[in-house]
């Protein structure tokens, strides 16, 4: 008997053998942070959601949910190149969770600005700086029906990627009456690593939004597109240690029914916390799916 064959002996007694003990996991609970997830757009202002950290494996109850709430921290955003700042105001959101975002009115982001965010909340101070790029503007949307599925399809973006190394791209999409947000694709984000300054055609598939806790559509078609269906689409550029957070977020949640996958730690940008804050250069375009 080879060693590889003694190996999935191995691997299957211990299986056997775990099935038939209880296994105890003495995890140690997490240091206490702030999660931060905030962003700014160009001619728009700042948004944040903040939230506290929790055990993986901690019960959920209303004691626990409370303390993950964050309704009363001071939020301040400062255009670097201007020195203005703004102190973001709490309201109540329940298309959001936590329901509780904070948000700008006057200071608007604006292309090729830095923005520094800072989050106090009791004895923690978090601080975080992005930047909004240039924009990269598509030079075609489309719906492209599935050959084998008359009704489901996908949208294509067409444009061509600029000169320069180091263009970061985040897909979004939102359906007519039926997303209240514009939700990101399946594989939402990519670099220009591979086609640096030609012209490109991607597909996406739908992407689904996690603040909603169930889709409309059961089985595969919740990942396509419809016949018939408005949509609303967000092609936005961002600066790399925003793109890294998102890639980072998007390989944990794939590869999270993967027993074998290495565990993941997110790219976070915030001097003390977690989460990301990022900048988004965005052009909009709207289609309708039509069949061929």
């Amino acid at each position: 008997m080879n060693y590889k064959n003694i190996f999935i002996l191995f691997l299957l007694a211990l299986l056997f053998y775990a099935c038939e003990k209880d296994i105890t996991l003495d995890i140690p609970p997490p240091e206490e942070k702030i999660v931060v997830e905030g962003w700014i757009e160009q001619n728009k202002p700042a948004q944040v959601i903040l939230s506290r950290n929790a055990a993986f494996f901690s019960a959920i109850d209303t004691s626990t949910l409370e303390r993950l709430i964050i309704a009363d921290a001071t939020v301040l955003v400062r255009e670097i190149e201007t020195d203005v700042q703004e102190q973001l105001n709490v309201s109540i959101d329940f298309n959001f969770f936590p329901p509780f975002i904070y948000r700008g009115e006057h200071l608007l982001g604006k292309i090729n600005h830095s923005y520094e965010l800072t989050v106090i909340v009791d004895d923690f101070e978090l601080t975080a700086v992005t930047s909004i790029p240039e924009v990269v503007k598509m030079d075609s949307v489309w719906f492209e029906p599935d050959d084998q599925l008359d009704t489901l399809g996908l949208i294509y973006f067409g444009f061509t990627d600029p000169p320069e190394l180091g263009n970061y791209y985040r897909v979004f999409a939102k359906r007519l009456h039926k997303d209240i947000r514009f939700v990101p694709v399946r594989g939402s984000v990519y670099d220009d690593i591979f086609f640096n300054g030609q012209d490109v055609e991607y597909g996406f598939f739908r992407g689904r939004d996690r603040y909603r806790p169930v889709d409309e559509e059961e089985g595969f078609e919740r990942f396509y597109f419809k016949v018939g269906d408005t949509i609303f689409t967000r092609v936005a550029m961002m600066d790399k240690r925003h793109f890294d957070f998102w890639r980072s977020y998007e390989e944990a949640i794939y590869a999270g029914g993967n027993p074998f996958a290495a565990p993941i730690s997110l790219a976070s940008n915030i001097e003390g916390g977690l989460g990301v804050w990022g900048g988004y250069a965005a052009t909009y375009d709207t289609i309708i799916a039509k069949p061929q």
